[in-house]
């Protein structure tokens, strides 16, 4: 169970590493792309190949949320943990 109720954004990347969890290693699931406009650059983020701990594939997931808006990115990859093999 993931309780964002009170999240109120955060690291891209902590994003890209706890997503991680919900998918099969060696897969490569795009998450969310962050358009950096000072650099003029779009940031691809996926999930990554290791993480360090047991992978969550073979339960459901139940993701709460509250009325404290979250981060865009954070709300592409819940999309994508829908869809993932942990369901």
């Amino acid at each position: 169970m993931l309780d964002l109720r009170e999240n109120r954004g955060g690291s891209t990347y902590g994003m890209a590493y706890w997503c991680s969890y919900f998918f099969p290693e060696g897969e490569s699931v795009h998450l969310t792309d962050v358009y950096r406009r000072t650099a003029g650059q779009t940031q691809q983020f996926w999930t990554l190949p290791y993480v360090p701990g047991q992978r969550y594939l073979d339960r459901p997931v139940y993701v709460l949320t509250g009325p404290v808006a979250l981060d865009v990115a954070y709300q592409c990859a819940l999309e994508r943990i829908s869809s993932s093999p942990a369901r």
